[in-house]
């Protein structure tokens, strides 16, 4: 029956190809090429002689999808005959991805210039002012790359010496790179010329190109004066054989960059130089080591060499004491446990550096719990949410080491309550109330009062007695000058339209600085960091602890508390009895995220009052609380008329929603109905509608689609339709591999 349906589809589509108008014939040689059917190509060829260019040009994409050789001699009549530079180009396309060698004569032509036997659309040209040519020039070089056409080698390379000509360097190189021997000799050639970036690309052509003449080539690159020519070698070697005997030099070149790069590319195939570099004169070399040192395994390390990276725990560079702190984690944890603890407690030890102790330390386990609660209440936050997030970590952890996940467990609810970092009482606050006002806001008072700014300099008048000579002359002749009479001056006199003007002055924005971090004190900020991670941790506890917080005074943290108990809800797709009536509650809030959330939880909640409370919910004002309480209705298998309302919402997203909810738990008449809502709202969803129907009945669709092709009434329509029956049967990438062909192109 599927044979049957589409070979039906295919025959739709070719008549509306040979008879449709020229909106249908595009999109009906779109879908037949994607649906990738052979018996499509006849027609497909005849719609290379289209009089509509948009025809032609979808016609030469869709012949290069179907694979079938047989195309190729009119494809090569449209690339020479064809006045239609977009036809050209996707002629190129198809019959480099037919494998179509003999295309090559007229590739070539093409690269050299705007060869006079090929036609051309002058009219365009003069038009537009944009030569065609420039484009298939480029698309005929590389297809030539993919043909492996290595006679077309001295055509590309006087292409890119053509001094006049475009930019070629990206698609001619990686093209002469395809070409074997003789196009990796011809990169070579342009590497030895001395063009900077020619020396820098063409390495990274030959990423994938392993010979004699290549192996030489990269061996110049590597010693090539500019250090960045240098790095592009070492990446583009290291990624082939990052073994390389070649690359060793490369360990002590002159330059840190280079240094760095081959370390970090291949440090762990050359161990004595990578260990070698460990105490490099540069710090980000040094850095670079150990974060590849710590990528080996453990039992290849010895004591001396974690000696050596442990006295870099103490060194002056933050970069390689942080670098180090992650190295010795992993390479002997047990050893580095009281360095690390030692780390995250001193507050004089870079913030970087404590912040990576405490990354290594939650990695490790083992009774680290309490030396991360002991910095939830320390001054940086960076390090505060570092700390929890290693608490979650080990919370979630299923160790044989049970008691760091239950006092880990025991710590976060902790936080989420305010109890292990309280706020501050009343009576610990300064008897002198200090200034609240933002520096931003003191800037601008400061700007807004000038009687304060006029007070200032007169203040500064009385006390500095302006130098003398005050002119160039006095200076020349030697101050001689006395200064200018205070009674010469005339006295300036304001009216009222200038103080008016003066007013206006004042109110003008003022330019405010913003902090680059947020400063929030730790009893605020650490209950909401433990409310965000929890939502990773499973457990009724965890979500009763959640549930609570929506009664807290703090909007922010109810927010994050909401989302997290959604995220508890999707995890163990169920909740308390008492987190769901808090969540049917907090549906009903004024905040838009709370509502949101609320909908996320409840769908994967259950309860026998659940579908109700999400029903109203999918009537919200907000769009997006609309679509999250359909698509929380489909989790529940709660579709039904709520649903089917949806289809018709003023938003597009909500109608999708509700058409996916409709698919995933719709009754007997879904396939209809879906079909009715890809014409909808003038076919504004017709392909995502015809992909899920793909996943229901795909014959049954594809009937109905037909049936509106089949009648002339609903011309209208066809356009959607032929789109909706292309996502149907499309086939998939790998269905349409490109077909060598010995067919004969005659220009």
């Amino acid at each position: 029956m599927v044979m049957v349906m589409s070979a039906t589809v295919v025959d739709a589509l070719r008549d509306v190809l040979r008879g449709g108008n020229d909106i249908h014939r595009c999109a009906a040689a779109q879908a037949l090429g994607r649906i990738g059917d052979a018996a499509a190509r006849d027609a497909l060829i005849e719609a290379l002689r289209d009089e509509d260019v948009d025809v032609r040009v979808d016609a030469a994409e869709a012949l290069g999808r179907l694979g079938d050789a047989a195309a190729v001699p009119a494809l090569g009549e449209s690339l020479v005959g064809d006045p239609a530079g977009d036809v050209k180009a996707n002629a190129i396309a198809a019959l480099a991805r037919l494998g179509a060698t003999e295309a090559a004569p007229v590739l070539r032509r093409l690269v050299r210039g705007r060869d006079e036997g090929i036609v051309w659309d002058e009219a365009d040209f003069l038009e537009d002012g944009w030569d065609d040519w420039l484009d298939l020039q480029i698309a005929a070089i590389t297809a030539l790359g993919a043909l492996g056409v290595a006679e077309a080698v001295p055509d590309i390379v006087a292409a890119i010496d053509d001094e006049e000509g475009q930019d070629l360097s990206e698609a001619a190189l990686g093209a002469l790179a395809s070409l074997g021997e003789t196009g990796i000799a011809a990169l070579a050639a342009l590497h030895a010329r001395g063009d900077e970036r020619l020396r820098r690309r063409c390495p990274r052509a030959l990423r994938d190109v392993s010979s004699p003449i290549a192996r030489s080539l990269l061996g110049r690159a590597l010693a090539d004066p500019t250090p960045e020519v240098r790095r592009v070698a070492v990446r583009t070697l290291a990624a082939r054989d990052p073994g390389a005997v070649a690359l060793g030099p490369l360990f002590d070149d002159q330059d840190a960059g280079v240094r760095a790069e081959v370390v970090r590319a291949c440090g762990a195939h050359h161990r004595a130089c990578l260990l070698a570099r460990l105490d490099d004169d540069a710090d980000a070399v040094q850095a670079a080591a150990l974060e590849v040192l710590a990528t080996l395994p453990p039992a290849t390390i010895d004591d001396a060499l974690l000696r050596r990276v442990r006295v870099k725990l103490f060194g002056p560079s933050v970069a390689v004491a942080e670098a180090a702190t992650a190295a010795l984690a992993a390479l002997d944890p047990a050893a580095a446990l009281a360095d690390l603890a030692e780390q995250l407690g001193d507050r004089t030890c870079p913030i970087a550096v404590r912040r990576a102790a405490a990354r290594a330390l939650a990695k490790i386990g083992g009774g680290v719990a309490p030396l991360l609660m002991g910095v939830l209440g320390d001054d940086d936050r960076r390090l505060r949410v570092e700390a929890l997030v290693g608490l979650a970590r080990l919370a979630q952890s299923n160790a044989t080491e049970t008691t760091d996940a239950t006092l880990a467990r025991e710590a976060l609810l902790g936080a989420l309550a305010g109890e292990l970092v309280p706020a501050p009482e009343p009576d610990e606050a300064p008897a002198v109330e200090p200034d609240t006002t933002p520096s931003a806001a003191k800037d601008e008072q400061a700007e807004d009062d000038p009687a304060k700014d006029e007070q200032a300099e007169d203040d500064q008048a009385e006390d500095e007695t302006p130098p003398w000579p005050t002119s160039t002359l006095a200076a020349i002749t030697g101050g001689d000058i006395p200064p200018p009479s205070a009674e010469a001056e005339p006295e300036i006199a304001l009216d009222e339209a200038d103080f008016e003007f003066l007013a206006l002055a004042r109110r003008m924005p003022r330019k405010r600085r913003v902090a680059p971090e947020a400063m929030i004190a730790a009893h605020e900020d650490v209950p909401r960091v433990a409310a965000r991670v929890l939502g990773d941790v499973a457990g009724d506890d965890v979500a009763l602890a959640l549930a609570r917080m929506l009664a807290s005074g703090d909007k922010e943290l109810r927010r994050i508390a909401t989302d997290s108990l959604a995220r508890v809800a999707a995890a163990s797709k169920a909740l308390p009895d008492e987190a769901i009536a808090t969540l049917i509650a907090i549906a009903q809030d004024r905040d838009r995220d709370q509502r949101l959330a609320a909908a996320r939880a409840l769908g994967h909640a259950g309860g026998a009052e659940v579908p109700a409370a999400v029903e109203r919910l999918a009537a919200d004002s907000d769009p997006f609380v609309r679509a999250e309480a359909l698509r929380a209705l489909a989790r529940l298998g709660a579709v039904g008329a709520v649903v089917e309302a949806a289809l018709d919402d003023r938003e597009p997203g909500v109608r999708l929603a509700a058409a996916q909810a409709l698919a995933r738990g719709g009754g007997p008449d879904t396939v209809a109905r879906l079909v009715d809502f890809a014409f909808a709202h003038d076919g504004h969803h017709r392909r995502e509608a015809a992909r899920l129907l793909a996943g229901i009945d795909r014959d049954a669709a594809g009937a109905l689609f037909l049936a509106v092709l089949a009648d002339p009434k609903r011309l209208v329509a066809w356009h959607m339709a032929i789109e909706a029956l292309e996502e149907l049967y499309r086939a998939p990438p790998e269905a349409t591999p490109p077909a060598p062909t010995q067919s004969r192109i005659s220009a």
